[in-house]
């Protein structure tokens, strides 16, 4: 990946020629904007001129070498700012291929090899119509398709027409079901041996866990997700299941907490997991989701970053409830005109395309609407304040002409609640864009996230702070890892000398002075070592890094002169900076459990969405043949709890009791049923 990045980087001549294109004559420089991302922007520069005819015409100037550069050839037209003639190019001339362009050749060099395989494999020589099954399987559930898609007549009459006669089977509800549960079955099983192939003496998994309501049905579902630095240096997760979750009213009493940890129990040990074995944990700042992961199952919690950012937003701006309104009473009335304007824009049916007309003729860019504002979506604030300020002229105009409108109508004008206002909102952009920067930032899912935007003094001011503050994490941390490994080599070592009863009894107690224990000095000489070691990541001959953070504690590991500090490292690289990755997970639930699919049995749809979820666990060829008949035994069993019957009725009021059952009504029955059978 570093070698493909380092291909991509123009050299230092062209990136220099492109710093000094000036316009110059005719040739005016249109630079790309924030949303132009073409990679031909990178080997030359777009250039704005009037041809001979006095027409405006726009050309992309290659500066990709030195031939390019001084030949006066080197103007490519870009019809209605399409790239591809310039692409072309330096595909031909230069040999340079765009990211999009590699990503999709390596998509379908991925796919050939599939089919390669698939062709090669005994599953297609014995049973074709088989493999076709879990094919149509596995396009209906990564793509949300119903599970009738193959009883469609069109879908019949293709099957008729293209696919080869061994290959074509039946594809209906029933049998997508059941190979819905054989896909879960196989997949399943690879999930728990790779988790099983990972598990170390002490704690390494992180724990992600979080609720979702679902607004097509309003139900309730648990997401679950596992973090983890796997033994070859590679930075994972796995979802283990978003379940629907409807504990009974009695199950409740005491509120969700305690079903809850019996869900996270149960859906743990139906992967061979058990509680011990997580370390650390990720969440937004819910109470009943923090003080399970904190209190309940003792790990060490971490606030996800992208909410907290968020949540210090809402606060600051004022949009977090009435304590935050009161503490910033003009940015919080600021965005209620803000939304109301949007409303205005977007509901008034009387303006017609009006603003969509003026945003084509009175500002730039392609888009002719104003973006929605929700307080639960990250970026959707700052989002909402850049479109208006992009848009603000066409808003002023539509305001106006509104105005007109009401007075030929004879009627008050409506006022503009963001008049006066432009400036205010340049400067709150300039404050809330950074913010959200770093939200967006955060949500992607890698490990090696430890950049800061602090420089010179400000950086080492906070320096000896922070390595304080990691220097007792980390002690704390190696502790933690070095006693199942100290457990571990005592219960290997049959050597030890041990004194014996009698010798322990009689022998002269001494006074000992306290010192730390073996573990504690083991740790603190380990982390002193390696503060004080100079060697660092690899780097380029331009100080690019050769290697990623995990890369280069793979390779210290493999040295030998460190032990404790490497798996240490991957432990608290498990833990992510952010848990929006289960926001995505819902994200796909909702898609699923749609108004359509309201009779489909609950854990089908946990099956399908565990299967969209971890596709590189997904093995066609390794997928079991259940039985006719025997499909409901392997199923994702439904979620329920376990109920003591007996603390159940103790629990329960004497008088409660008798309204059920009296000793009087009981006893007649009895009396009833002896009466029956002494006459039959």
């Amino acid at each position: 990946m570093q070698v493909q990045q380092a291909a991509l980087k123009p050299p230092l001549a062209v990136r220099q020629a492109i710093a000094n294109f000036q316009s110059a004559g005719p040739f005016k420089v249109i630079p790309p904007t924030k949303s132009e991302k073409p990679y031909i922007f990178k080997w030359g520069v777009r250039v704005e001129f009037r041809d001979d005819n006095g027409q405006l015409t726009t050309r992309w100037a290659c500066l990709a070498d030195e031939s390019c550069r001084t030949s006066g050839t080197n103007l490519f037209t870009m019809s209605t700012g399409k790239t591809s003639r310039a692409a072309r190019h330096l595909r031909l001339v230069h040999h340079r291929h765009s990211p999009k362009t590699d990503v999709e050749v390596a998509g379908k060099r991925k796919r050939d090899t599939e089919v390669e395989m698939l062709l090669a494999s005994p599953l297609y020589a014995k049973n074709p119509a088989r493999l076709n099954l879990l094919l149509e399987t596995l396009r209906i559930i990564n793509h949300n398709l119903p599970l009738r898609t193959g009883e469609y007549n069109e879908s019949k009459l293709i099957e008729a027409l293209v696919v080869k006669q061994e290959i074509q089977t039946v594809v209906n509800a029933k049998r997508v079901k059941d190979a819905i549960v054989e896909l879960y079955r196989s997949t399943k099983s690879e999930m728990s041996e790779y988790l099983a192939d990972n598990r170390e003496h002490y704690p390494i998994f992180t724990l992600v866990a979080d609720f979702w309501t679902c607004k097509t049905t309003g139900d309730k579902f648990l997401g679950l997700r596992v973090y983890l630095i796997d033994k070859d240096w590679r930075f994972n997760s796995v979802l283990l299941g978003t379940k629907k979750f409807n504990p009974s009213y009695s199950d409740r009493d005491d509120g969700i907490r305690k079903p809850f940890k019996t869900w996270l129990t149960k859906m743990l040990e139906d992967f061979g997991l058990t509680t011990s074995e997580f370390y650390g944990s990720a969440s937004d700042s819910g109470g009943d989701v923090k003080y399970m992961l904190s209190s309940a199952l003792h790990l060490k919690w971490e606030w996800c970053f992208a909410h907290m950012a968020h949540a210090a937003t809402k606060m600051s701006c004022g949009v977090n409830g009435k304590k935050s309104r009161e503490a910033n009473p003009d940015m919080a009335e600021l965005i209620k005109k803000m939304t109301r304007v949007i409303t205005q824009v977007k509901l008034v049916s009387t303006a017609g395309d009006l603003f969509s007309e003026l945003c084509k003729s009175k500002t730039k860019g392609a888009s002719t609407r104003l973006l929605g504002y929700s307080t639960s979506r990250f970026l959707s604030m700052t989002n909402a304040m850049k479109r208006v300020l992009a848009k603000w002229p066409a808003i002023v105009a539509w305001y106006e002409e509104r105005g007109r409108q009401a007075v030929r109508d004879r009627k008050p004008p409506p006022d503009f609640p963001l008049e006066s206002h432009h400036t205010d909102w340049v400067h709150v952009l300039s404050i809330l864009t950074p913010i959200a920067d770093i939200k967006f930032k955060c949500q992607a899912e890698r490990p090696e996230q430890v950049e800061h935007d602090k420089t010179g003094r400000h950086a080492v001011e906070r320096l000896k702070e922070v390595n304080d503050k990691i220097r007792s994490n980390l002690l704390s941390l190696l502790k933690s890892v070095a006693e199942p490994l100290e457990a571990a080599e005592e219960q290997a070592d049959s050597a030890v000398t041990r004194l014996s009863r009698l010798e322990a009894r009689f022998a002269p107690r001494t006074v000992r002075p306290a010192i730390t224990s073996r573990v504690d000095r083991r740790a603190e000489d380990e982390l002193d070592r390696r503060l004080e070691d100079p060697v660092g990541v690899q780097r380029n001959a331009d100080m690019t890094p050769k290697e990623s953070v995990l890369q280069f504690w793979k390779r210290l590991e493999e040295s030998g002169e460190y032990r404790l500090i490497p798996k240490a490292v991957r432990v608290l690289f498990a833990i992510p900076s952010s848990s929006c990755q289960i926001e995505r997970d819902f994200s796909v639930s909702g898609e699923m459990v749609s108004p359509q699919r309201t009779s489909l049995a609950g854990d089908s749809i946990d099956m399908c969405i565990f299967l969209n979820r971890n596709p590189e666990f997904v093995n066609l060829l390794q997928c079991e043949e259940i039985p006719r008949g025997q499909h409901k035994l392997y199923a994702r069993p439904s979620l329920e709890f376990d109920i003591d019957l007996d603390d159940y009725l103790n629990d329960l009021d004497s008088d409660i009791l008798a309204e059920f059952v009296s000793s009087t009504t009981l006893s007649s029955e009895l009396l009833d049923d002896e009466e029956e059978k002494s006459s039959l």
